[in-house]
């Protein structure tokens, strides 16, 4: 009886550590765009960091994709104002699993709702 028992408990385990490791380990794509929207006219030159890793430049109407692990992270965006003074926003979102995430950076100024929209990864 204690056999059976310990094979449950093992098993309980392993599918507990491999649901952890699925949803932390997994690997998003996030695509970070710089166009204006609405009132907010996109800076030349916008620098952002997706949980702390290297800071990337995104020129004015282009965008820039970086891949991320974990379900919560952290973006930290960097440009000028359009009278010179440096602006630093810095936003906190989640990802689901099997998710790509697209960051408008006008959308995060303009403090608007839909800065950040998902779509399936996997088509």
């Amino acid at each position: 009886m204690k056999i059976i028992r310990n094979w449950i408990i093992l098993i309980i385990f392993t599918m507990i550590g491999s649901y952890y490791l699925y949803i932390y380990g997994q690997q998003h794509q996030i695509f970070v765009e710089n166009v204006s929207v609405a009132e907010f006219k996109a800076p030349k030159v916008i620098v952002y960091s997706i949980d702390g890793l290297k800071e990337t430049k995104v020129n004015s109407g282009k965008k820039s994709k970086i891949a991320v692990k974990g379900p919560s992270h952290v973006i930290k965006i960097n440009f000028k104002t359009e009278d010179g003074t440096n602006k630093i926003i810095e936003k906190k979102f989640k990802i689901g699993a099997n998710k790509t995430g697209y960051i408008s950076i006008g959308g995060i100024v303009e403090g608007k709702e839909d800065w950040l929209k998902f779509e399936n990864q996997y088509n």
